[in-house]
């Protein structure tokens, strides 16, 4: 028996190794942050495609990393990663019935990344917002520097997807412990939010569904407020808009901030899956009466992030917050 879980190990052991001697050249390991339905798909796959830079689409390693006892686990985690990038682009990255595989890019394919990290982004919001980022050297325990990717994209969009698209009908209040008021929130005791809460806890049917998903964007944007506010680790805001739109001018400022540079046929294939953003919002306008509407206002003027956005607005602060 000892001699079968020995061989059973084997390829185990060889993996770890494997995965040590590749990641040996890292540099730094880059998050991203925020809510999902932000343009962060694309832009995790359009880093992946890079040949110094590994972003596997939603491990969630920021909160595996954080459950992890131990340099062996971290490893274990890390190992597990580079698997499912792998798994992941070995036949494309599809993703809601979109293709994001970049033609001619590195995907899975580097050998020795210099960046390394997840696309995840709620899976580092909700912790920041629940905990605080001076607690992200406590349970972060990170191998290299960590740095931070924020996609930014019309509140008014992002939600509109969420509804349509991620099921939000399984959200429950039960889950919104990481949504306690905190003191370092502008709006000291009092949370800014209470007038959301009471109407969804009012609501019914449809409405109540809007409106918690409503609820969970601008919590992940509180999270995201925090680490601003605290200032480290690094923070790149990136408006989805403008990557999408000014791609030559956007990826390679992301790059040179992960501290690496990009050539003109790295850009010309990034451009081949770059489409303009859609304006998900006008498809369901029926249920963003006034009312509503005026919540969201309300919530957008509270983030320097979102300044320049609404919903006849698509006009992001110029240059982008960083």
């Amino acid at each position: 028996m000892k001699l079968a879980r020995l061989f059973r190990a084997v390829p185990r052991v060889v993996s770890l190794l494997w995965t040590a001697q590749r990641l040996l050249g890292v540099k730094k390991l880059c998050y991203f942050i925020g809510s999902g339905r932000s343009g962060t798909t694309l832009a995790g796959a359009l880093l992946n495609a890079h040949p110094k830079i590994i972003i596997v689409n939603e491990y969630n390693l920021f909160s595996r990393l954080r459950g992890a006892a131990g340099a062996l686990a971290r490893w274990r985690e890390y190992d597990a990663a580079l698997r499912r990038n792998r798994e992941d682009n070995a036949n494309g990255l599809v993703n809601t019935g979109y293709d994001y595989s970049v033609p001619g890019g590195h995907q899975s394919r580097t050998v020795y990344p210099r960046v390394f990290g997840d696309k995840k982004a709620v899976e580092s919001a909700q912790p920041f917002r629940k905990f605080g980022p001076e607690q992200f050297e406590v349970w972060g325990r990170q191998d290299w520097p960590a740095c931070f990717i924020h996609m930014i994209r019309n509140p008014y969009d992002a939600i509109t997807t969420m509804y349509s698209r991620n099921n939000p009908r399984s959200y429950t209040f039960r889950d919104l412990t990481w949504r306690t008021p905190r003191p370092e929130i502008p709006g000291g005791a009092d949370d800014p939010m209470r007038e959301l809460l009471d109407r969804t806890a009012r609501e019914q049917g449809e409405n109540r569904i809007l409106l918690q998903s409503i609820m969970h964007f601008f919590a992940r944007a509180e999270g995201v407020m925090l680490l601003q506010k605290h200032g480290t680790p690094e923070l790149i805001n990136v408006h989805y808009c403008r990557l999408v739109e000014s791609l030559r001018t956007e990826l390679p400022r992301i790059i040179t901030r992960l501290g690496l540079e990009c050539d003109e046929a790295y850009l010309a294939m990034c451009e081949r899956i770059v489409k303009p953003p859609s304006r998900t919002r006008t498809r369901l306008a029926e249920l963003w009466t006034d009312d509503v509407r005026a919540l969201v206002d309300a919530q957008i003027r509270r983030f320097d992030f979102y300044e320049g956005y609404g919903w006849d607005a698509d006009n992001p602060a110029n240059p982008p917050a960083n």
